[in-house]
């Protein structure tokens, strides 16, 4: 179940050690992970995990290419503030599941679409056009 997860909510069982939570010592069911991509690997397995990876790296790709390619001006400071809210997102999911409460997923939407917005506007030198593919 590795490669493609148990789904989402899929609850697992550990062994807890803390007297204070769930309920007490002993093994206890949960679908909390406070690390997000722990919790991804578990509900959507390895395919999901690297599809969610690849995602951010393509955006921030591109993202590096525009900052790279027309500095600050225009949109490259709101690119680059975009940049920096999802960098601080990403690593936070580290130690906390931000993205299983609706308040995160919407910011996290929001961000995610400025910035795709603001790189998808700019021409890529490597698109192939009708002009290369010599289509009339």
């Amino acid at each position: 179940m590795l490669l493609v997860g148990h789904g989402w909510g899929a609850e697992y069982t550990f062994y807890s050690v803390n007297r204070y939570s769930w309920e007490g010592i002993g093994w206890t069911s949960n679908a909390y992970s406070h690390n997000y991509y722990a919790y991804l690997l578990w509900s959507i397995g390895a395919v999901g995990l690297v599809f969610f990876l690849r995602y951010w790296q393509l955006i921030f790709r591109n993202g590096l290419r525009v900052l790279l390619q027309d500095g600050l001006d225009g949109d490259g400071l709101y690119l680059l503030g975009c940049m920096a809210a999802t960098v601080s997102l990403l690593v936070s999911s580290l130690t906390g599941p931000l993205l299983n409460d609706v308040k995160w997923c919407v910011i996290f939407g929001v961000i995610s679409g400025m910035l795709i917005h603001i790189v998808h506007d700019r021409p890529n030198e490597n698109a192939i056009t009708d002009s290369d593919t010599n289509l009339k």
